[in-house]
């Protein structure tokens, strides 16, 4: 099973606040959405910290 990270702007969703630089992250494994992250440009986050054995599933 792989770990499939996605990151995508949200521009055109918050066109007029502070949100509009920001991007999200959607961490999906199996096919299923495990955790969403909402992060500024700019932040780094290790893909390490996103493999399976640290994911914890609902």
């Amino acid at each position: 099973m792989k770990t499939l990270i996605f990151a995508s702007e949200n521009n055109e969703k918050h066109q007029s606040n502070e949100l509009l630089k920001r991007w999200t992250r959607e961490i999906i494994f199996n096919n299923r959405l495990l955790e969403f992250y909402t992060f500024s440009q700019g932040d780094v986050l290790p893909i390490e910290s996103f493999s399976p054995e640290n994911l914890s599933t609902p």
